[in-house]
């Protein structure tokens, strides 16, 4: 738990007997909680997404539209169509973040 506080996902609380609260930071990844980024993190965490990372630089130099093409070769779109387990963390992690910035919208609107 201590490492959890020091990621900033738990407030530690020594005057109320050694208890834990999650941080807003925290609250992000509960599934049950709407506004949670649970869904978004696992996406950003997944190995098709990490290997841009290692392939930044070689896009900078490319001629290729995204950094997704240059690592993989084809648009993400096209990788979604072939790769059924990525296509459904992908649309997964999309409608959450969907949701959110809907419920959003709608409470600050109305």
């Amino acid at each position: 738990m201590r490492a959890l506080v020091d990621f900033g996902l738990f407030n530690y609380h020594q005057q109320q007997g050694d208890s834990y609260s999650l941080t807003s930071v925290g609250r992000l990844l509960v599934e049950n909680d709407p506004s949670n980024k649970r869904l978004y993190f696992i996406l950003f965490q997944h190995p098709v997404l990490l290997k841009i990372v290692a392939s930044m630089s070689d896009w900078l130099r490319d001629d290729l539209p995204t950094a997704f093409e240059t690592a993989h070769g084809k648009s993400i779109w096209d990788y979604c169509s072939e790769e059924p387990e990525f296509s459904g963390v992908f649309n997964d992690a999309m409608a959450s973040d969907s949701r959110l910035i809907s419920t959003l919208l709608i409470s600050d609107c109305f």
